[in-house]
C-alpha cells in the first residue's frame, strides 16, 4: 500500500512539473527595418528617383513595422498577464527603445511603434485630430555604437579577423563554386562558369571591381529597385528566365559573405557578442529587481541581427540573410518549483514577410548546448560564454598576433600546470615507496638501528620538502 501511494505520488510530481505553467518575466526583440531604397545606385543599372533619397524608409516599411507591431502587442497582451505585468499601456519603467542612429531604424521603431500603442492607449485619445501615441526611441552616435553596429565602427582586431577571411579555404572554395548556367550565359559566359568568374564578368558590366565582400553594392541596389517594381536591365532583371537567375545567384553570394563576416568565435565575440552580452545583463536584472522592463526592443540591421544569430550558434537558415523586419525574440520565463524558482529563456526567430504573413508566430530556436528549445538560464548564460567579450574596446585593441600569442601561453601554462601535478604525484609515490622499505628494514633490526631509521627518514622528509617547491608556489607562478 505504501509503495503504491508513493508511485501516485511521484507521477502526480511528475506530471505537475511537466504542465507547469511558465511566467514570461521579460522579453528582448532584436529586429531590422523596414523596406528601404538602395544606400548606394550603381550607375550601370540606369538612372533611378528615391522621392526622400538613399538608404531611407519606404511606406511598405512603415507598414512592415506597424504590422509587426500590432502582432507583438496581441502576443504580449496575452502573455502578461500577472498583476505586475504589462497592461498595454506605454510606461518608461516597462517599455524602452534602442535604435541605431539611421533614419530607417528610427523610423521604424516609430512605425511599430504606433502598432504597439493605438490610439486608446493614448493620452489624446478623445481628440479626433490626434491620433498617436508618441513613446521615446533612444540612440547614441552611430560612430560609438558599440552595442547594435560594433561590426560597423573601429575595431582593428575584427577587421584584421574579417580580411584574412580573404585567403580563407571557405573562401577559395566558394571562388570555385560552380554558377548556375543561366547566370553564366546572361554574362556573356560559357555554359560553364564559377562564382569568380561570375564576379569578373559583372564587375566588367557595371565598371566596379567586385568581390565577395563588395558584391552586395550590386546585389542589393538590383534587390531594391526589384522591390520598388524599378525597371533594371534585362541581364539583370528577374522579368525574364536568363536575368532572374543572374538576379538570385547575386542574392545568393550576398547572403553568404553576410555570415562570413560573423564565421569564427572571436568574430562572434566582437559582432554579435556585445548585444548577447546586454540581454542576458538585463535578464538578470529583472530577476534582482533592479530594473522593471517588460519589454526592450533594438532596432537595427540585417547585421545586428545575423550578428546576433551567429553569436547564438543556432540553426536559422543561414543561406538566406535576415529580412525586412525580421526579428530575434529573446524570451525570459518563471516557472514555480521547489524549493525555488526555475528560470528559462526562449529564442524565437521571426523572419516571415512582414506583409502577407506578418501574424506568423516564428520558428523556436534550439541553442546548441541546450537541451531544449526552453532553457534553463544559467545553462543559456554558460554556453554562449564564449563569445561574450569582458571588455570590448581592449579586446578590439589586440592584434590577431596578440591573440594567438595568447592562445600559446594559455596552452604553456596548463601544459606546465600538468607536468607539476604529474612531478608532485611522481615525487609522492617514490616517497612512499622509501617509507616501505624503511619500515621494512626496521623489522630486521634492534631498538638502536630503528632509532636511527626514523630520524634518517626524518632528515629525508626535511630534504624532500625543501628541495621541491609547494603545489601552491607553482599555480601562482604560473598564472602570473
Amino acid at each position: 500500500m505504501n509503495v503504491k501511494l508513493v508511485f501516485v505520488c511521484l507521477l502526480a510530481s511528475m506530471v505537475t512539473m511537466a504542465t507547469a505553467k511558465k511566467e514570461l518575466l521579460l522579453t528582448q526583440i532584436v529586429f531590422r527595418h523596414g523596406d528601404r531604397s538602395s544606400t548606394r545606385t550603381v550607375e550601370a543599372l540606369g538612372e533611378v528617383q528615391w522621392p526622400d533619397g538613399l538608404g531611407q524608409l519606404t511606406p511598405t516599411g512603415m507598414q512592415m513595422h506597424f504590422n509587426l507591431g500590432r502582432y507583438f502587442r496581441n502576443h504580449y497582451l496575452d502573455l502578461f498577464q500577472t498583476d505586475d505585468g504589462w497592461s498595454g499601456d506605454y510606461h518608461r519603467d516597462l517599455f524602452r527603445v534602442r535604435s541605431t542612429d539611421i533614419d530607417r531604424t528610427l523610423m521604424s521603431a516609430q512605425s511599430q511603434l504606433a502598432g504597439w500603442f493605438p490610439t486608446n492607449t493614448s493620452i489624446f485619445a478623445q481628440s479626433a485630430s490626434l491620433n498617436w501615441r508618441p513613446v521615446p526611441v533612444h540612440t547614441v552616435a552611430f560612430a560609438n555604437d558599440s552595442l547594435l553596429v560594433p561590426f560597423d565602427i573601429e575595431c582593428p582586431l575584427y577587421e584584421q579577423l574579417v580580411e584574412s577571411h580573404r585567403t580563407s579555404d571557405a573562401w577559395k572554395q566558394k571562388m570555385l563554386e560552380v554558377a548556375p548556367e543561366l547566370a553564366c550565359k546572361s554574362l556573356g559566359l560559357q555554359k560553364s562558369c564559377t562564382a569568380g568568374d561570375f564576379l569578373a564578368a559583372a564587375s566588367k558590366k557595371v565598371n566596379i571591381e567586385l568581390d565577395l565582400r563588395n558584391i552586395w553594392i550590386l546585389s542589393d541596389d538590383a534587390f531594391c529597385r526589384a522591390q520598388s517594381n524599378k525597371t533594371l536591365p534585362d541581364w539583370i532583371s528577374p522579368s525574364n528566365e536568363q536575368g532572374k537567375e543572374t538576379f538570385v545567384y547575386l542574392r545568393h553570394l550576398e547572403d553568404w559573405a553576410m555570415y562570413e563576416l560573423f564565421n569564427g568565435t572571436t568574430e562572434r565575440r566582437l559582432s554579435g557578442g556585445p548585444l548577447l552580452n546586454e540581454m542576458i545583463g538585463q535578464m538578470y536584472s529583472r530577476l534582482s529587481d533592479q530594473t522593471k522592463f517588460r519589454v526592450l526592443l533594438y532596432s537595427a540591421h540585417d547585421t545586428t541581427v545575423a550578428a546576433l544569430l551567429e553569436a547564438l550558434n543556432t540553426n536559422h537558415w543561414r543561406a538566406h540573410q535576415p529580412p525586412y523586419a525580421s526579428a530575434v525574440l529573446v524570451e525570459l520565463y518563471r516557472e514555480e518549483a521547489n524549493p525555488s524558482p526555475q528560470y528559462f529563456v526562449q529564442v524565437t526567430y521571426k523572419n516571415e514577410s512582414a506583409v502577407t504573413a506578418w501574424n506568423h508566430t516564428g520558428h523556436v530556436l534550439l541553442v546548441p548546448g541546450c537541451n531544449t528549445t526552453m532553457c534553463p538560464l544559467q545553462r543559456f548564460a554558460d554556453v554562449v560564454y564564449d563569445v561574450l567579450p569582458t571588455d570590448w574596446n581592449l579586446e578590439c585593441l589586440k592584434t590577431q598576433g596578440a591573440v594567438q600569442k595568447e592562445k600559446y601561453v594559455v596552452a604553456f601554462i596548463v601544459t606546465m600546470i600538468a607536468i607539476v601535478l604529474i612531478s608532485v604525484g611522481a615525487c609522492q609515490v617514490i616517497k612512499a615507496r622509501k617509507r616501505n622499505a624503511v619500515a621494512y628494514k626496521r623489522t630486521g633490526l634492534d631498538a638502536s638501528l630503528a632509532a636511527f631509521a626514523v630520524d634518517d627518514e626524518d632528515e629525508e622528509d626535511i630534504v624532500t620538502s625543501s628541495s621541491r617547491p609547494t603545489t601552491s608556489s607553482r599555480r601562482n607562478a604560473s598564472n602570473v
